[in-house]
């Protein structure tokens, strides 16, 4: 009989040592079939002197079958005939459908003393242990205004003219980089950092780290854990959503395979780690309303969402960008923001000015202000309109930080100051 094995569960799947016999198992791509089979991928390695240190990388449609256990039993005995491997096999088999199907522990809460409210990496665009995303057009200064705050959040303590949007404490960042190349980005912060003279980074303790990657975040996750547990970091940004989902993201499958690798990051880091996702712009020909490009998902999956808009004087030295809150969850409603970025020889500043007027549908708005005359309900405006129950609601929010309407109790709205 082999020895009892250790256990550990890794970011992709499980592990299983038998020390004695030198013999680990990486059981990895666990999948419940529609009719209950479970399949899994095995890598079986040795650390034994005198043998190559892997023995077999084989998939497994299901772990129940005896014949499928006692085929690939039969493989390692060719190889390295020093175990009892029908005892391992079986012990693998049963181990990983257990692990599968046992019942979660049951959480109740009882006790809100220790409740605390949201916590920012970086107020107000960055909630910290939580999904965020940043989108605008391609060459929008998203990589910019993200470095930026990279540098801001790396070095909270450090003269710079933003003290209002600092979390108080420096927290450490991992970039992964899906873009381009490591270079270009030294060189945008040396300029950013020149231009809050800053000749150095911060006080010499942080420092930029970072990772180019090719392929899905969900088939790199194993890399990405281990970036993160050397590094200890907080805070990962993406750049960007497009390559790192590996996939069309209309689609649903690329979403949900990219916020369940995000999903299983926080899980084993102890829902520490939080993420800045970058990503492009997308426009609803119905709304004129923009958007995350892709899928629904990629909104609804994020707690807080901002829209970069550049200026339309983009090209020259100086630009400036309108950064609007497009979601909120666990925080109030931000106004627009209007930031300036130049661009010169003696670095690359950034101050804050007027942020760009609203060029909203004013007929949609209208016809709003005027239903609000005899209804409060967004159910009762978007029939009375025939415009749809989101558009109605995302159309409130917006004039809601104009002025136009109030929201003085939860679900009914009012009229605020008249439209010009």
């Amino acid at each position: 009989m082999p020895s009892d094995p250790k256990a550990t569960q890794q970011i992709d799947g499980l592990r299983l040592e038998w020390l004695p016999e030198h013999i680990t198992c990486d059981i990895n791509a666990i999948y419940q079939h529609h009719d209950g089979n479970v399949a899994c991928e095995l890598h079986i390695f040795t650390s034994q002197e005198g043998f190559g240190p892997h023995l077999l990388r084989h998939h497994i449609n299901d772990l129940a079958n005896a014949i499928s256990r006692d085929r690939v039993a039969n493989l390692l005995h060719k190889s390295y005939n020093h175990v009892p491997w029908d005892d391992i096999m079986e012990y693998i088999c049963e181990y990983t459908i257990f692990q599968l199907r046992k019942t979660p522990v049951p959480i109740s809460i009882t006790d809100f003393t220790e409740a605390k409210p949201p916590e920012f990496c970086l107020f107000p665009f960055v909630l910290r242990r939580e999904n965020n995303m940043l989108f605008g057009p391609g060459g929008g200064g998203k990589s910019l205004l993200a470095l930026l705050w990279l540098i801001l959040i790396e070095s909270a303590m450090m003269e710079n003219p933003f003290k209002w949007i600092l979390h108080p404490k420096p927290l450490s960042i991992l970039y992964l980089d899906w873009e381009r190349s490591f270079n270009t980005h030294i060189y945008r912060i040396r300029g950013i950092l020149w231009g809050l003279g800053q000749p150095a980074w911060g006080t010499g303790e942080t420092q930029f780290n970072y990772q180019r990657l090719y392929l899905p975040l969900f088939q790199e996750i194993r890399n990405v854990q281990a970036l993160i547990t050397y590094h200890k970091a907080d805070l990962i940004i993406i750049d960007s959503a497009g390559m790192a989902a590996g996939g069309d993201m209309n689609k649903t499958e690329p979403a949900i395979q990219f916020f369940g690798a995000l999903g299983r990051l926080r899980t084993v880091s102890n829902e520490t780690i939080t993420s800045l996702i970058l990503t492009h712009v997308a426009k609803n020909p119905e709304t004129n309303r923009k958007t995350p490009y892709g899928n629904i998902y990629w909104r609804n999956e994020c707690s807080s969402v901002w829209e970069i808009i550049p200026g339309e004087d983009k090209g020259h030295n100086i630009n400036h960008l309108t950064l609007r809150n497009d979601k909120h969850n666990d925080y109030s409603w931000q106004p627009d923001i209007g930031l300036e970025i130049e661009w010169g020889e003696d670095g690359t500043r950034y101050k804050l000015c007027e942020p760009a007027r609203r060029n909203e549908k004013r007929e949609t708005w209208g016809m709003i202000w005027d239903a609000l005359g005899s209804t409060s309900s967004i159910q009762e405006i978007a029939k009375s309109t025939g415009l749809d129950y989101g558009v109605v609601q995302n159309q409130l929010r917006v004039m809601e930080v104009e002025g136009y309407v109030d929201n003085p109790t939860y679900g009914k709205w009012a009229q605020g100051r008249r439209l010009g």
